[in-house]
């Protein structure tokens, strides 16, 4: 039984389209929301990395960064990965030992 209504047509590639349009604004927006969420970590550790002793006690510092830790083994397996691949593209708004702290963030955890 066909459409009686002579507006109805195929839609079959528009809507492909439009999905694809959409997944591709999807993986954007997460993008942007791991290159934002990187920001702030990155801020995080480097300060906890570049403070100087006297003024946070090391203990402190470790048991943050650890505190750290156990929230990002929290996440979706797939927003780490995006999390990871935005250290590397952050690190550049970052200059000398900063850098090269964000540069390492994947790593050190």
């Amino acid at each position: 039984m066909g459409s009686s209504d002579p507006r109805a047509k195929d839609k079959g590639p528009q809507v492909a389209e439009e999905n694809g349009r959409h997944q591709h604004q999807d993986k954007d927006s997460e993008t942007m929301i791991a290159n934002q969420v990187a920001h702030i970590i990155a801020d995080y550790v480097v300060f906890l990395e570049l403070i100087d002793e006297d003024e946070l006690n090391p203990d402190t510092a470790v048991k943050m960064m650890e505190a750290l830790a156990d929230q990002l083994e929290n996440l979706d397996k797939g927003f780490l990965r995006d999390l990871v691949d935005a250290f590397a593209a952050i690190a550049t708004d970052y200059s000398g030992e900063a850098q090269a702290v964000v540069r390492n963030i994947a790593d050190s955890f």
